[in-house]
């Protein structure tokens, strides 16, 4: 006999009820995710962080499956509101924005699980009352272990499931003795404390603060522990761990009584604080009998912890106290190996080139170095130091004459508050005569230019000199005529000069014997022209007239 319609309809619709959740759903051909459940909200320092579960054991596809964080004020009872960076969101936990909330207002939170955004199932309702963030102390949970040659102090914070959302947190350690308070801090809710005095009483508290908004948390309580004395089983361990680092050189050394234990061997162990809790052996220096090891190829930005292992003859195996290196903060900067100087008038120019540190880039880039200069008068009366600060190694010093000036330079950073070693101090004495740089151009100048006049002078001179010398003085020889007329007064011709001719001197005397006494001599003199006239007469020509002879002379 077939049902009636009626009856079955009214029977479906009374079992619908009585079925688990999610089940009608199924029935009518809808999927519904399972709601979120133990919905928490944690107040921190600088948000509320809202975490919570859901069970997807049931579900093969759980990327379908998004949640929205909603948010109510209990009084008014108003609309839920999605809250900003928490609607559609794939992850378990969302944080809200102290600046969407009034503080000591109750609140309302519920989270809901969507799929495809249309079918969806909340959680239960909560209830928080917001807090200033002065007033939030997150409830931090502290211990203490013995470690390998060390004590770890492990911190841990309530509902922070998620590696992101621990490291959001800047921990912060207060470690104190009767005589000093240190604090150290770390980006790892953990610290590895292996430099500690052996033996002696530590005090410690640690706070937690946002590392984003530096926003501070208040110190948990003080707990204190003692550090295990070293060498009190009688065994015998390096002491005095140091660290010698000029530049970008470190050597590690220690102290070691060989007298009581001769044969030993050491190894060098080494960690970065990155991964404090490992032990590496470092390279080279791994079962050697000499006390120190060159330790230079650790990274500069690197924190370590550096501690010598003896290893004795029966096998024993001692550990000394670890040293903490910082390479970046720890390095002590060499002084500059080369400044020269050079005097200029009145005027000490020196030149400071770079220092052997600077080769390793990430040293020089680590800070806004400068080369500081320190001078001072030479004097036994009056040092007064003054300083000179240079990008680069090049500095100008007004001196005085007669004066010894000395200087050294290092080289410092100012905001790091860093300095290097000074270099070997130097002395020069200006001369008693210094001058100014523009009186020595001047001096030079007026040189100069009396060479280029002299060279001028000369250059012009010689040509005219040869010139005058042909029109005044001809090197060809004039005719004889003319040389001795120039020079004869008697010669009256102005411009022709005509050559003499010889000329004889005669004496006239009479032939009479008896009147030689009052013979009256004549001498006379012929000249004639040079025209030729054709009358000579022989030497000695004789002529009867009146009766005169006619002698020549």
């Amino acid at each position: 006999m077939a049902a009636e319609p009626g009856l079955l309809l009214g029977a479906v619709l009374c079992i619908l009820p009585l079925l688990p959740f999610g089940t009608g759903a199924l029935l009518t051909g809808l999927t519904y995710p399972e709601p979120p459940f133990n919905v928490t909200v944690d107040m921190l320092p600088d948000r509320y962080s809202v975490m919570w579960d859901w069970n997807s054991v049931n579900w093969g596809d759980t990327k379908n499956v998004t949640f929205s964080v909603l948010l109510r004020k209990l009084k008014k009872k108003t609309q839920w509101n999605s809250v900003p960076g928490c609607l559609h969101i794939p992850h378990r936990n969302c944080s809200i924005d102290p600046a969407l909330v009034d503080i000591d207002k109750r609140y309302q939170v519920r989270v809901r699980a969507e799929i495809a955004q249309i079918n969806f199932s909340f959680s239960d309702t909560i209830t928080f009352t917001p807090k200033a963030p002065g007033e939030i102390a997150l409830p931090i949970a502290v211990y203490v272990e013995s470690i390998d040659g060390g004590v770890k102090i492990k911190i841990t914070l309530p509902n922070t499931r998620e590696y992101w959302d621990n490291a959001l947190f800047d921990y912060i350690l207060l470690l104190r003795t009767n005589s000093s308070i240190e604090e150290r801090r770390s980006l790892y809710p953990n610290f590895y404390l292996y430099d500690l005095n052996p033996g002696e009483n530590y005090c410690f508290k640690v706070k937690v603060s946002s590392y984003l908004t530096k926003t501070n948390d208040t110190f948990s309580p003080e707990k204190c522990f003692k550090v295990e004395a070293v060498g009190l089983d009688g065994r015998p361990y390096p002491e005095n761990v140091t660290m010698e680092a000029l530049n970008t050189n470190y050597m590690l050394k220690w102290d070691w009584d060989y007298s009581q234990h001769p044969n030993v061997t050491f190894s060098v162990e080494n960690n970065s604080e990155i991964w404090p809790g490992k032990w590496n052996q470092v390279q080279g220096c791994e079962n050697i009998s000499r006390r120190n090891c060159d330790v230079s190829g650790i990274y500069i930005y690197g924190k370590y912890n550096f501690r010598v292992a003896a290893s004795l003859d029966n096998n024993n195996r001692t550990l000394s106290r670890a040293l903490r290196f910082n390479p970046e903060k720890d390095t002590v900067i060499g002084p500059p190996s080369n400044v020269s100087t050079e005097l200029y008038g009145t005027k000490l120019h020196v030149n400071v080139l770079k220092v052997e540190a600077f080769h390793n880039d990430d040293l020089k880039n680590y800070c806004d170095w400068e080369y500081n200069l320190i001078y001072w008068k030479d004097s036994a009366s009056d040092r007064e130091e003054k300083t000179l600060n240079e990008k680069v190694g090049r500095f100008t010093i007004e001196v005085e004459a007669s004066t010894t000036y000395c200087l050294t330079v290092r080289v410092v950073c100012q905001t790091h508050n860093r300095s290097g070693l000074f270099s070997e101090t130097q002395c020069i004495t200006t001369g008693a005569d210094a001058l100014p740089v523009w009186s020595a151009g001047i001096v030079i100048g007026v040189l100069l230019s009396v060479v280029l006049t002299a060279v001028l002078v000369y250059l012009c001179a010689c040509p005219l000199k040869r010139y005058v010398k042909h029109i005044f003085y001809p090197t060809g020889k004039l005719p004889s005529s003319i040389e001795s007329g120039m020079f004869d007064s008697r010669v009256k011709i102005p411009f022709v000069l005509q050559e003499e001719e010889p000329t004889d001197l005669c004496y006239i005397i009479r032939n009479s014997e008896h009147d030689e006494d009052s013979v009256q001599n004549r001498k006379y003199s012929l000249k004639e022209s040079n025209t030729d006239s054709g009358n000579y007469s022989n030497e000695d020509e004789t002529t009867g007239d009146n009766g005169l002879s006619i002698q020549r002379m």
